[in-house]
């Protein structure tokens, strides 16, 4: 897979995840979800998107004409993806289910969102581990033999 198709495709990923979070915060936050606490609400959201989010923009932004002319790994571009979708849905399912913790378990928004960085904080440097690994394994196409 060439290199550019690859932070494409994990660019895309990422900021539509992030930016359908951002757009519940913004409602959480209009709504008073977070019982005037707002700065908690949104520094778990920030801690919990904005340094993968940092990276795939790293990697996004600073395309190079080099880069057409590199593969990556299909094998770790699946791992990354597949591991920053698993936690993009936790994340996603963490905010819109945190309101249900209140009514079941009598947790308030922001003690779920406390809770849920003790999985969170693991999967995150798995996220990471795997966009350095997938970004790290890009290698030069071979010229091709036509004649």
């Amino acid at each position: 897979m060439d290199k550019k198709l690859a932070r494409q495709r994990l660019a895309k990923l990422w900021f539509i995840a992030s930016g359908f979070l951002l757009l519940l915060f913004v409602i959480y936050t209009a709504t008073s979800r977070f019982d005037n606490h707002n700065a908690e609400g949104w520094q778990w959201y920030t801690q919990s998107i904005f340094p993968s989010l940092t990276l795939i923009s790293a990697f996004y932004f600073t395309a190079h004409p080099d880069d057409l002319n590199l593969l990556i790994d299909e094998f770790a571009f699946r791992l990354a993806y597949g591991i920053s979708a698993g936690y993009l849905a936790v994340i996603i399912l963490t905010v819109l289910l945190a309101p249900l913790s209140f009514k079941y378990a009598h947790l308030s928004i922001l003690e779920t969102f406390h809770q849920s960085q003790l999985y969170l904080t693991i999967f995150q440097g798995l996220v990471t581990a795997s966009i350095g690994w997938l970004f790290g394994k890009a290698k030069a196409k071979k010229a091709s033999r036509h004649g």
